[in-house]
């Protein structure tokens, strides 16, 4: 549920070649489902909605015009920051699936913003659902655990990325997304690829013994559509 996979956007393909070649290999894998979540981190990246739909219904016909059997939903990773619940609601496609309940929100990598509680607790009393994107990334939390189960206590979701579950990001990383899965705290997989050298590594993830994995049986389409 979590790709960079729309080209031109991002950090993502600068081709749609790529972009095709990257969905191709995920369906080979067994994935039918891409939720498509460019990067909006700045205010370039929130002027430019208009052309991430375009680039969206683009990469859309091309995979029906060459006989790929994929469903493709628009989204977001939205980079947390002050007034997000405002920005939102003025770019629903920002949301995933673009029907405004669920919200990918990227935390940075190195400390957690003193403001990060309150813009949480704002998109909730907005009727948003925060999904936190792979949190085992951000080292500083496994030592604030109690603040993690407090989120998912208040109904905010966690996405692991399959990528942490082997040395793609380091074994603290790993560490951590294995603690993660452990308390119950996983909601949904991502593969966060962003090139076709990247894999998606959802063998790791349906390796994993279903006791340590807590509400993965949420359909994307249903999930995403209520």
């Amino acid at each position: 549920m979590h790709t960079h996979i729309l080209p031109g956007v991002d950090d993502g393909p600068a081709s749609v070649e790529e972009s095709i070649l990257m969905i191709q290999k995920g369906v080979a894998e067994g994935i039918k489902t891409f939720v498509l979540t460019p990067h909006y981190r700045d205010d370039a990246d929130w002027s430019r909605v208009d052309s991430v739909a375009a680039a969206y219904d683009s990469l859309k016909h091309m995979c029906r015009e060459r006989g790929i059997e994929a469903d493709l939903i628009l989204g977001g990773e939205v980079h947390i920051c002050e007034g997000l619940a405002q920005k939102l609601k003025e770019n629903p496609l920002a949301t995933l699936g673009g029907r405004g309940s669920y919200v990918l929100v990227e935390l940075p990598f190195t400390q957690l913003p003193v403001y990060t509680s309150d813009v949480l607790f704002r998109l909730l009393t907005a009727r948003y659902i925060p999904v936190i994107a792979h949190p085992e990334r951000c080292l500083y939390l496994e030592g604030n655990l109690k603040l993690i189960n407090k989120w998912v206590e208040d109904g905010i979701l966690l996405q692991m990325n399959t990528g942490s579950l082997n040395d793609r990001y380091g074994q603290a990383v790993k560490k951590l997304a294995r603690k993660l899965l452990k308390d119950g705290l996983v909601h949904f997989w991502g593969s966060d690829v962003h090139s076709i050298r990247d894999e998606f590594n959802f063998d790791k993830a349906k390796g994993m013994p279903d006791n340590e994995i807590r509400n993965l049986t949420m359909l994307l389409c249903g999930t995403f559509g209520a």
